[in-house]
């Protein structure tokens, strides 16, 4: 299995982050699985690489040219090198070469890679419907962003449930084992996942227009009842109120 990892690049990433990094590099090895990610030589992206070659694994690089000669890992051999002048193709091709889709702490770059996955994922774009995403919380350095996703849902907006999109380990190993049930599964499913997106989107339509209609009727009603008719309402209740008085009725 091909596994795509996104992770930090940063040589300042904390130690905490970078060990089980390693760990997840050399599970991945251990168990037969390509590695595929950015290429980076520092931040968990080189720590995961260095697991992977401790284990003799394969990684397989892909990076963009202008980080070559500065930032790179010059141990992977099997380096892909984009060019552009965005990340955009980086990013396509990682996506691409993996069947899933692991998220290591990181920066921008991380973050910016990891929610385009989510939003292809949510539109069955890039075949993105049969490619897991998990992200692995060491030392709840997600929590932020699963209650962000988790906030939307129950907001109402978004279109599928927090678990269709994405999947949350703090443990290297437990994420793995998530991950190849994920993926075994996936390759069973026959899923159209455009198909999927637009029936989604049209129920969606569907129940906004009701609500919509409703909120038209409560408006009009709104308009129709205008203040003279709310005076007379008034007026007739502090006239009810005063005939009742002599029975006991308080305000």
């Amino acid at each position: 299995m091909h596994i795509t990892v996104y992770g930090s690049s940063s040589g300042k990433t904390a130690t905490k982050y970078l060990e089980p990094s390693q760990r997840f590099g050399e599970l991945l090895a251990e168990r037969g699985h390509v590695c595929v990610n950015g290429a980076g030589r520092y931040g968990c992206m080189g720590a995961l690489n260095v697991g992977v070659r401790n284990k003799n694994g394969k990684c397989i690089g892909v990076i963009h040219e202008m980080f070559l000669c500065e930032d790179e890992d010059t141990q992977i051999t099997d380096l892909i090198v984009c060019s552009g002048e965005t990340l955009a193709e980086r990013k396509r091709l990682l996506a691409e070469k993996g069947d899933c889709i692991v998220v290591l702490p990181g920066g921008v770059g991380t973050l910016e890679e990891t929610w385009e996955a989510i939003s292809n994922r949510s539109m069955g774009l890039a075949g993105m419907e049969r490619k897991p995403i998990i992200l692995l919380n060491v030392d709840g350095f997600f929590d932020g962003t699963i209650q962000q996703i988790k906030r939307a849902g129950d907001d109402g907006l978004l279109y599928k449930t927090y678990a269709e999109y994405i999947y949350a380990e703090s443990d290297p190993v437990a994420a793995l084992d998530w991950i190849e049930h994920e993926v075994k599964s996936a390759k069973t499913r026959k899923v159209d996942g455009r198909k999927e997106a637009r029936d989604v989107r049209l129920q969606d339509k569907v129940e906004a227009d009701d609500r919509m209609a409703t909120l038209g009727t409560v408006s009009t009603f709104l308009s129709d009842f205008d203040v003279t008719s709310m005076l007379l309402g008034v007026s007739f209740c502090a006239c009810a109120l005063i005939a009742l008085k002599p029975f006991g009725v308080r305000l």
